[in-house]
């Protein structure tokens, strides 16, 4: 959860068109491996697609955008207001998803599978 005074601060960078400021900072980089760690390093996507397969998280995608959902832009999880069932905000994606849900393809034309290493289980 942010302080009232980084979320004016991240909405004055949105303002300004300067959201990359919000990715430099220190509270999103804490947050960043916080979520990172919670979620093993393990990329959400291709686990959903094929538990058997671990590939490793690179990036945090926000479920709901930063430039739209600011007060959520640090929140690893929300609660919906109607069922107060906790959602994930913040899910760790390799690169080619994280592309793929920007609606950005795949690196080098790449399938998801193909796109990103193998990640052994460490636990």
């Amino acid at each position: 959860m942010m302080d009232s005074a980084f979320l004016k601060k991240l909405r004055q960078w949105i303002a300004a068109g300067e959201v990359y400021r919000f990715y430099i900072s220190t509270p999103w980089r804490k947050v960043r491996e916080e979520t990172l760690r919670h979620y093993h390093y393990e990329c959400q996507n291709c686990k959903a697609q094929s538990p058997s397969k671990l590939t490793r998280a690179t990036m945090v995608h926000h479920v709901r955008p930063v430039l739209a959902y600011p007060q959520y832009a640090l929140d690893m999880f929300v609660f919906d207001g109607k069922t107060e069932e906790k959602l994930p905000q913040l899910v760790p994606l390799c690169h080619a998803c994280h592309e793929l849900m920007h609606d950005r393809g795949f690196p080098g034309n790449a399938e998801p599978e193909t796109a990103a290493e193998p990640y052994p289980e460490r636990w």
